[in-house]
């Protein structure tokens, strides 16, 4: 196969959950970033409807969504699988991480966009990851940007307040599945897709030490964040996923 690029928002949960697959498996790529917005002209050059990151092109194949991409490295690089060998334990994993993609990903996202929608922490936090002239892009850019989350994620208050029940339902599922053990993987004795889902979709709530939503020392959380972590944190899904990104994703970034 040829040169692996991942095209990507920095802050995305779905682009990190490629980027540990990708990191998980041993696999060299290149990252480009896309500045939110401008995105979808790349991504109409790659010859998608869709403007969702990530993206990865492998030598000409362009594969995108988070899950396609998972399926196809698992099939293309069989180097340190994520999917379990007996039929059983991989309809497991698959199980898991479809039920995580959105129980942890959507309304995590669709959660927490809201708590910072009116706050001027918006731009800080969507372009973290960027360099210097994007940042103060972002800046400029904040007015159109909220407006824009607001259509994309219909930034409601109903709307929050059901993503906040299904993403406590998911942290409910997820200690079910690990029987309350923050030390057990989801699927067998070994880090699986499930757990990297999993725990790259609920990151930006728990803000891991190494991840791309770790809190600076001092900085302003919206309170309603700030009681959600501090509780959650204190769970057994909490105390997993900074397990899973202290002993597994730090350890394979390095």
């Amino acid at each position: 196969m040829g040169a692996l690029v991942l095209y990507q928002f920095p802050v995305s949960h779905y682009c990190e959950k490629t980027r540990w697959q990708l990191d998980a498996k041993g696999l060299t790529y290149r990252l480009v970033n896309l500045i939110p917005g401008l995105h979808r002209y790349r991504t109409r050059r790659l010859g998608q409807r869709s403007s969702t990151l990530p993206i990865l092109m492998d030598d000409r194949r362009v594969i995108p969504d988070s899950t396609e991409i998972a399926l196809h490295l698992e099939r293309e690089y069989d180097r340190r699988p994520l999917l379990p060998a007996d039929d059983t334990g991989r309809r497991r994993a698959l199980d898991l991480e479809d039920y995580f993609d959105d129980a942890f990903g959507i309304h995590c996202r669709r959660w927490m966009y809201y708590q910072v929608m009116s706050s001027p922490l918006l731009a800080e936090v969507v372009f973290r990851g960027y360099g210097a002239p994007a940042r103060v892009m972002g800046r400029l850019m904040a007015p159109m940007l909220r407006r824009g989350l607001r259509s994309l994620y219909q930034l409601t208050a109903a709307n929050a307040a059901e993503s906040r029940a299904c993403l406590l339902a998911g942290i409910d599922r997820l200690e079910r599945e690990l029987g309350d053990d923050p030390t057990r993987y989801l699927v067998g004795d070994a880090l699986s897709l499930a757990d990297v889902t999993a725990a790259a979709l609920l990151a930006p709530l728990l803000s891991p030490l190494g991840s791309p939503w770790e809190t600076p020392a001092g900085a302003e959380v919206p309170p309603e964040i700030a009681a959600l972590r501090a509780e959650v944190n204190q769970r057994t899904a909490g105390k997993w996923l900074h397990a899973r990104y202290a002993t597994d994703r730090m350890r394979l970034a390095a």
